[in-house]
């Protein structure tokens, strides 16, 4: 289902199992806001997490961080290329260490500031993965509680993706 006049479009998709997703991008001036639901449409329960991912490119990593305010109140800069490491790596964060409902990747050599905002009481943890061994990638992932979704339940995830 596609508007163009709004910028919206809505997918949907049923596996064999009965669960629904459905999953309505709309843009709003520089943000994709994603708002994204699974319902559990089949007899039996069903354990899942509900993920949305971004992968950007922010030029060359060497001069790249992602900040944030963490939900304890502390400020994070975490600079991903460091002297005498690999230059990847994959981090996790649950509870009051995870992102304060927003987190941002910017590269001080200049270039756009690239923001991830989330709903906080539908995300249990955040993942942050970078590469610039082959490429220059990070990728900001939430991800909703692990649950078990019973028949005729529903889980929401909402995730809005920019460029400032």
């Amino acid at each position: 289902n596609r508007n163009t006049a709004r910028q919206e479009l809505s997918l949907t998709g049923v596996s064999e199992n009965g669960l629904e997703l459905r999953r309505a991008l709309k843009l709003e001036g520089s943000m994709l806001r994603t708002h994204t639901v699974l319902e559990n449409r089949g007899s039996a329960p069903v354990e899942l997490v509900l993920q949305s991912r971004w992968e950007v490119d922010p030029g060359s990593l060497e001069h790249v961080i992602v900040s944030y305010g963490r939900q304890d109140g502390a400020t994070v800069e975490k600079q991903l290329i460091e002297p005498e490491k690999q230059p990847a790596g994959t981090e996790f964060y649950t509870g009051a260490e995870q992102p304060n409902g927003e987190w941002r990747v910017l590269n001080r050599a200049g270039g756009p500031v690239i923001v991830n905002r989330f709903a906080k009481d539908q995300v249990a943890r955040c993942f942050l993965n970078w590469t610039a061994k082959s490429e220059n990638r990070v990728a900001l992932a939430v991800a909703s509680p692990r649950r078990t979704l019973q028949p005729g339940e529903t889980i929401t995830l909402d995730a809005d993706y920019g460029v400032k």
